[in-house]
């Protein structure tokens, strides 16, 4: 099986934003991931349509995970 490199869902709106749409990506914890467009006309279904396109074709290079928390020490 090959191994695809990782990335997080800040990184995969990032791509998002790059292919031309801005969305807000979350992994849940099913591993399926969700992006919802971001647009400034919400019942404009076409936007989120195209957007639903987009996390399958960053997932066919990438594996988009949920970030880690780090640790913090007080």
């Amino acid at each position: 099986m090959e191994k695809k490199p990782e990335i997080s869902e800040h990184e995969a709106e990032e791509l998002i934003k790059g292919m031309g749409r801005e969305a807000s990506v979350v992994v849940h914890q099913d591993g399926m991931v969700r992006a919802t467009a971001i647009s400034t006309n919400p019942s404009d279904v076409r936007i989120q349509n195209e957007v639903d396109a987009l996390p399958e074709n960053i997932q066919r290079k990438y594996r988009i995970v949920k970030k880690k928390l780090a640790a913090t020490w007080r």
